[in-house]
């Protein structure tokens, strides 16, 4: 059984690592559309 520590610990890092997806997906869409607009 995990503790509420662990919890935060596991639920921190995902959300961590969602968000640094995520602003990659936006920068990678960004960099596209201004090179199509270029």
């Amino acid at each position: 059984m995990l503790t509420m520590q662990q919890v935060n610990q596991i639920f921190h890092k995902v959300t961590a690592d969602s968000v640094r997806c995520g602003a990659l997906t936006i920068f990678a869409v960004a960099q596209a559309l201004f090179i199509g607009v270029m």
